[in-house]
């Protein structure tokens, strides 16, 4: 429907929002993503485990080594997907040769048929 009567927001969104423009503002925009990230990961880290039973709190901190091992997961994982799509541009080439020499030999062979 074009008109909504209803918004839910979570409150916790908002104020992540607030701290992240703040943190921008008065120390730096690097830092404020970094400290959002670090966020980011103590709740995945913290649902995973709470799933065990009980509640897990971690401090930002504690998950810096994380965000780091996933900066550089990321980095390789870039560096591989450069390498994969170089592979794939290569094997396309090779494939299209063969095709265009496949064609030649069909149409060599079909000219030596109609003589």
């Amino acid at each position: 429907p074009k008109d909504q009567f209803l918004r839910v927001t979570k409150l916790n969104d908002r104020y992540e929002s607030y701290d992240f423009s703040l943190t921008s503002a008065v120390d730096s925009r690097p830092k404020a993503l970094l400290d959002y990230r670090k966020r980011g990961v103590a709740d995945v880290v913290e649902r995973a485990l709470s799933s065990y039973g009980g509640k897990v709190l971690l401090p930002q901190d504690a998950c810096e080594e994380l965000v780091k091992a996933e900066r550089s997961l990321l980095s390789r994982g870039s560096d591989l997907l450069s390498d994969l799509s170089a592979a794939k541009l290569k094997l396309g080439e090779l494939v299209a040769e063969d095709i265009k020499e496949m064609i030649g030999e069909y149409k060599v062979d079909e000219e030596e048929a109609g003589s």
